[in-house]
């Protein structure tokens, strides 16, 4: 799964909190933790190669297939993604 905040400002830059990937556990759920308030697309992908989560061109590929949540402060979330296979 990768999470990436809506506004394109926020996806770049060291230490990024905004920008994150997620493995499912054995549930097959996925869980991410202190994501900054913000509104965010999420989408779970089959496959990437190293690093490519973090190249603006793919976020912006993936976006228009994401599913799109907002994170106020403080707030927890639940979400459903399908599977997007590469």
């Amino acid at each position: 799964m990768i999470i990436f905040p809506e506004a394109r400002e926020r996806r770049s830059g060291p230490h990024n909190r905004c920008v994150t990937t997620v493995r499912p556990g054995a549930d097959g759920r996925f869980e991410a933790h202190a994501l900054p308030p913000a509104t965010y697309f999420a989408i779970a992908v089959s496959h990437l190669q190293d690093g490519e989560w973090a190249e603006r061109e793919q976020l912006e590929r993936l976006a228009s297939r994401a599913a799109r949540f907002t994170l106020a402060d403080g707030e927890s979330k639940t979400i459903a993604v399908r599977l997007r296979v590469r």
